[in-house]
């Protein structure tokens, strides 16, 4: 979660948030990873012409509420299933 923050905080400190205010990735200055490929195939980061991007406000808010709200369920889950254990646990 941290680094796809840093993604986004990044293009918005640079100002790249719009088709005519697009920059070269390496102006970014960080490395290319995984999640800036999901970022990018979610519509996070926007490619125009061959080698600039600029961040789509909308799609990276939406992408970190989804992201909150899965580890808001992932979370939830983990703690009932730690109740179930112990309440389980304590009646053997």
């Amino acid at each position: 979660m941290l680094r796809r923050k840093k993604f986004i905080r990044r293009f918005a400190e640079l100002d790249a948030t719009s088709a005519d205010k697009a920059i070269p990735f390496d102006k970014v200055g960080m490395r290319r990873s995984w999640v800036f490929d999901q970022m990018l195939d979610r519509g996070v980061f926007v490619p125009v012409g061959e080698d600039r991007l600029y961040m789509n406000e909308q799609a990276a808010a939406a992408f970190l509420a989804a992201q909150r709200r899965r580890a808001r369920i992932i979370g939830t889950t983990l703690l009932l299933l730690v109740l179930i254990f112990l309440l389980v646990s304590i009646r053997w």
